[in-house]
């Protein structure tokens, strides 16, 4: 669970490491696009299914659904805000991508100059 959530947190948070390096943006950019999916094309997460696997193996019946909607919906944010959450994260996510690379290109800019 915990290792979910640190996932989540950097699924919302990561960009703004690229503010330090781009270094950091193309593995934000492999979560990001992997929160997608799991939120678009219902792909199940492995985290997810690692821990109902573990859970089942500690001898307790896994919880019906997403991660998200057991643990985070209801209890980080009401529940049914789902879609407003995800698009206040794709804002941050492509804001914090944004504000990277304008500020990476300009120092850039600066240094050749």
């Amino acid at each position: 669970m915990v290792v979910h959530l640190a996932y989540l947190l950097y699924v919302v948070l990561g960009g703004f490491l690229a503010l330090r390096s781009l270094h950091w943006l193309w593995p934000h950019a492999v979560t990001a696009v992997w929160a997608v999916l799991g939120l678009v094309a219902q792909v199940s997460c492995p985290l997810t299914l690692l821990e109902k696997h573990l859970i089942t193996v500690g001898g307790a019946e896994p919880y019906v659904g997403t991660f998200i909607g057991h643990y985070v919906e209801g209890v980080f944010y009401p529940e049914g805000w789902r879609d407003p959450v995800w698009y206040a994260t794709a804002v941050v996510v492509l804001a914090t991508w944004t504000l990277a690379v304008a500020r990476h290109t300009a120092a850039k800019r600066v240094v050749h100059h």
